[in-house]
């Protein structure tokens, strides 16, 4: 077994472990720059040190189960670590966790089904009412390769531009009442400058809980930066200025204009379904 050392001690990190299993590595620390976490121990009797004390540990493998783990990556390498000690894991093994021991929510096949509701309800209100509210992420890319959302996924995605923020709030906490009871499901809305997050929970079992995602874009030098992550991508900024329309299961929606090229330039080839993605096998990055 590989000896590992974890970089970062916080949520992302549990959730990985949570998924993982203890039992799956050999952990000999975790290491993090916040100097209050310094000294202490993490997820049960994990040590927690600076990353200045690598020089100190022998082991196989850095994991960085992070979405700022481009940055780290490039910290690590600054200290002289070797580049193929570095692991980025499948970002899903890292994200919240809102289901114990459940990490591809849409493999339920109820699950799935309210989910493909939701995503048709949202994106069909959207175009019926020139909502400036598309589909996203691996959402789109499920439903132009698939017809579908992703099995292997774990939320719903949905963009918009930054200037679009407040009628699609509005939109958002209008139309969320209607599909709980549509579904019979509770849910909590976190609504920031950046985003919307939204986290579905059955009421009564009846299906696995998951998250909706609105991610705004701020159009800049011709770039659309996304400003909840600003280590994400800056696609053309023509990509979302304008949405072009599909037809998906009877309903009309909005997407990205160009889509074919906006896809490849995140993702290069998406059309070849990758199951465990990390974010080295994103095509472009800040």
């Amino acid at each position: 077994m590989k000896k590992v050392i974890l970089f970062g001690a916080g949520q992302p990190t549990t959730s990985f472990l949570t998924n993982v299993g203890l039992e799956a590595l050999d952990i000999l620390v975790a290491i993090d720059n916040d100097k209050s976490k310094q000294g202490t121990t993490f997820f049960g009797n994990i040590p927690v040190v600076p990353p200045t004390d690598l020089d100190k540990y022998d082991y196989d493998q850095i994991i960085i189960p992070h979405f700022l783990a481009y940055e780290m990556k490039r910290e690590l390498l600054s200290y002289g670590v070797d580049a193929k000690k570095i692991y980025l894991p499948p970002k899903t093994l890292f994200k919240e966790i809102l289901k114990k021991g459940v990490i591809y929510p849409f493999e339920d096949l109820n699950t799935h089904i309210v989910a493909t509701e939701i995503a048709l309800y949202i994106a069909g209100q959207a175009f019926k009412k020139k909502i400036p509210l598309h589909l996203d992420w691996g959402t789109l890319i499920g439903v132009l390769r698939d017809g579908e959302i992703i099995l292997w996924d774990d939320d719903l995605d949905f963009g918009s531009r930054e200037e679009n923020h407040e009628e699609i709030k509005v939109f958002i906490e209008d139309i969320l009442p209607k599909l709980a009871l549509k579904i019979d499901a509770k849910y909590t809305c976190k609504v920031s400058p950046i985003k919307i997050d939204v986290q579905i929970k059955p009421i009564n079992n009846q299906f696995n809980p998951f998250k909706l995602d609105i991610k705004f874009k701020r159009i800049e030098n011709n770039e659309a930066i996304q400003t909840s992550n600003l280590i994400w991508y800056n696609t053309p900024a023509y990509h979302v200025e304008k949405f072009e329309t599909i037809i998906w299961k009877n309903t009309e929606i909005y997407i990205p204009t160009d889509v074919d090229k906006y896809l490849e330039f995140v993702y290069g080839d998406w059309k070849i379904p990758k199951r465990n993605m990390s974010l080295d096998d994103f095509n472009n990055h800040r």
